[in-house]
């Protein structure tokens, strides 16, 4: 089940060319405060920059139809090459939001964190090795860096390396 699960995450990541990310500024236009955003995929990934604030969020798809809310304070874990592990508590609540894609039902939770300088650094400065998110049937499930994974993990070290480079 969890082997499903992170073939459907790697499915919807790698289906797209890992050089369709950009680092884009722009302006608010109520404010006129600058923007940066790096978005992967239609917000599978996504950084923006706002205020000197990082706000990360991540969509994970799960297959089939789930009806469970993921509570604010959800974790993200990543294992550095280093030895370092970096954890994450997202800041919202995520509703379930069902899809039918290819004959089969999924379920997408989009998870919204705010990324501190430091670990922004150790994100665009390490390797990622091991990615843990929560699984909708309790636990977690874990992404290691082969195959897919680890370009997954390069699109997250690029959209970290795009926000401190106009930090």
């Amino acid at each position: 089940m969890k082997t499903i699960i992170i073939s459907l995450i790697v499915l919807a990541l790698s289906s797209i060319s890992a050089y369709s990310q950009k680092c884009e500024i722009s302006k608010d236009p109520f404010t006129n405060e600058q923007i940066v955003t790096f978005n992967f995929n239609k917000r599978t990934i996504l950084y923006e920059l706002k205020n000197d604030t990082v706000r990360f969020e991540m969509k994970f798809r799960y297959k089939g139809e789930k009806n469970v809310l993921m509570a604010k304070g959800a974790s993200l874990l990543y294992k550095l090459e280093n030895e370092k592990s970096i954890k994450l508590k997202s800041v919202n609540d995520s509703y379930p939001n069902s899809y039918v894609y290819a004959n089969q039902v999924g379920t997408a939770y989009s998870l919204v964190f705010n990324v501190p300088r430091e670990d922004l650094e150790e994100i665009a400065n390490s390797i990622i090795t091991v990615m843990r998110f929560p699984d909708t049937n309790g636990g977690y499930v874990d992404l290691v860096s082969k195959g897919s994974g680890k370009r997954t993990f390069k699109i997250i070290k690029k959209g970290a390396q795009c926000m401190l480079d106009n930090l």
